[in-house]
């Protein structure tokens, strides 16, 4: 056996195929291409099995596949000595080989025995297609399913204005969806990450406190929290009221892990709550005023009534004075017309007593007379009716008119009397002679 080894590679005693039988040129290169044609063929194979088999982890019978390329492999190298025997005879290494190629053979044989019961129980090629494909399939409808689902759910947040955000606790994580940015007025991230910063920030300092307490309580009780805080909305600065719902999603060991919440801007829908309860208010005020209004409505109406009776009254006392003052003034005129016929003694026959006394007579008829013009003035002033005559008036006419008047109503109390006018004043002015006589008898009455 060692000789033959020794002598694996000697040639000694075997002719080149060449020389041995009658090889023509084109029947040699036709063995030798063809021999070479498929121990490339072969070579190829094994190569193409092993890298089949490194890019793929999950392929079943490796031994096998590892034996048959062992096999193809020995098949090519024999076809490849054969090659060379035309110029290089080394038969005992080619029945070496062709010996190796045997007993791989019968190992892959072997190998294939113990598995094929095995390999016929596995779905066919055509059936694993099918099943490949109908999994693929499943997948698809499954990814544009969930697509779709949220494709929904973008729109339904879009549509509703809800944004929604996710809260690792474990990494510390935080991601907003594209509508919480716009919401918030923040230009948006790349892959959706805000540090915890971003939003604390945006709370209004005096609604931050409250509202970190809620959340981390929320998170305690690994629970569902809702609440309503202020933002200062990045951009504009506006201040707008959002409404926040969270729930914590705990871990098998029902620990806290997860805090998925929604934001909503409710600034409008405060708003309208505040202008509701100012309307009510307003309502209330308003009926309140109304009722002053009423009240102060039923008062002016009493007053007009009251107003009436005294316009009515006014009316009967001004009728009363008037027919009062037309009936005194018939006798009184006869009065002063035989008071001033005794006074001016057109007989002779009276004593100058008597006519002093015939001239008071006449005075205090005529200021019953005046003063009969005065309550029918008063009447005229309460009804708007008085008249004003302009004339001129001397006023040394009016110091005698005074002084006639007055004098025996003065002598009568026993008190000296003089009627003197200042020596500034012009001789006459533009007045109502009657109203004058009045003014000036009022005052020297008192």
């Amino acid at each position: 056996m060692s000789s033959f080894f020794h002598q694996l590679f000697d040639t000694t005693g075997f002719p080149p195929r060449w020389t041995c039988g009658n090889w023509s040129p084109a029947h040699g290169w036709l063995h030798i291409l063809s021999d070479l044609a498929i121990f490339g063929a072969y070579a190829a194979i094994p190569l193409t099995l092993t890298y089949f088999i490194k890019r793929r982890e999950d392929v079943p019978f490796t031994p096998i596949f590892w034996l048959f390329a062992l096999f193809i492999i020995l098949c090519g190298v024999t076809h490849l000595i054969e090659a060379t025997m035309f110029w290089h005879p080394w038969y005992r290494f080619s029945g070496l080989v062709k010996a190796l190629t045997a007993v791989v053979s019968w190992m892959t044989v072997i190998a294939l025995l113990k598995v094929m019961p095995i390999a016929l129980t596995l779905p066919g090629l055509a059936k694993v297609n099918r099943q490949l494909n109908d999994e693929i399939a499943e997948r698809r409808q499954a990814v544009e399913a969930l697509r779709e689902s949220e494709e929904r759910m973008r729109l339904a947040t879009e549509a509703t204005g809800v944004g929604i955000w996710e809260w690792n606790l474990r990494t510390n994580q935080i991601r907003w969806d594209s509508q919480l940015f716009r919401l918030y007025g923040i230009a948006p991230t790349a892959d959706g990450i805000v540090s915890y910063s971003t939003w604390s920030e945006a709370v209004l300092p005096e609604d931050l406190a409250e509202t970190e307490a809620a959340l981390q309580d929320t998170v305690r009780r690994v629970g569902h929290g809702t609440r309503t805080f202020r933002i200062r909305r990045a951009g504009d600065g506006e201040c707008r009221y959002i409404e926040a719902v969270e729930t914590v999603r705990p871990n098998a060991e029902g620990q806290a892990e997860w805090v998925v919440g929604t934001n909503l801007d409710v600034t409008e829908r405060k708003r309208s709550a505040e202008a509701l309860i100012e309307g009510a208010e307003l309502r209330t005020k308003a009926r309140l005023l109304a009722e002053q209004n009423l009240e102060v409505a039923q008062a002016h109406r009493a007053l007009e009534e009251k107003a009436a009776e005294l316009a009515l009254t006014s009316q009967y006392k001004s009728e009363f004075l008037a027919n009062m003052s037309h009936e005194l003034r018939t006798p009184l005129n006869s009065i002063l017309i035989f008071s001033q016929m005794l006074a001016e003694n057109a007989t002779g026959n009276l004593s100058a007593k008597q006519i002093e006394f015939s001239r008071n007579i006449h005075s205090s008829g005529t200021d019953l007379l005046h003063l009969i013009n005065d309550i029918l003035d008063l009447s005229k002033i309460e009804s708007g009716t008085v008249d004003v005559e302009f004339e001129d008036i001397r006023f040394e006419e009016l110091r005698d008119d005074i002084d006639r008047d007055f004098r025996h109503v003065a002598e009568a109390k026993n008190l000296p009397f003089t009627v003197e006018f200042a020596n500034y004043l012009p001789s006459s002015m533009e007045s109502d002679s009657q109203r004058l006589h009045q003014i000036l008898k009022n005052l020297l009455s008192n």
